[in-house]
């Protein structure tokens, strides 16, 4: 049996969303933990589409550092500049 690997977006653009589906693509593979995006209307979308609690959404990445949140890695979407 293969591990569900757990994953944290940060960054809930274009880009994270096509990484993250994959997660809707393959479910046994891969589960959405939480987000870090400080646009408030991203985290709503990510959090109805990988079904987060309200304590998976993170304003900055210090944020979520500071909540312990175990993942298996963490997923750089934020723009390239």
């Amino acid at each position: 049996m293969s591990k569900t690997y757990r994953a944290v977006i940060v960054g809930f653009g274009d880009r994270g969303q096509v990484y993250a589906d994959y997660s809707l693509i393959c479910p046994s593979k891969l589960k959405i933990v939480a987000v870090v995006d400080p646009n408030p209307y991203k985290q709503q979308k990510a959090q109805k589409r990988y079904g987060l609690q309200n304590g998976a959404l993170f304003t900055s990445f210090q944020d979520f550092r500071n909540a312990n949140i175990e993942c298996d890695f963490v997923i750089n979407a934020t723009m390239d500049q």
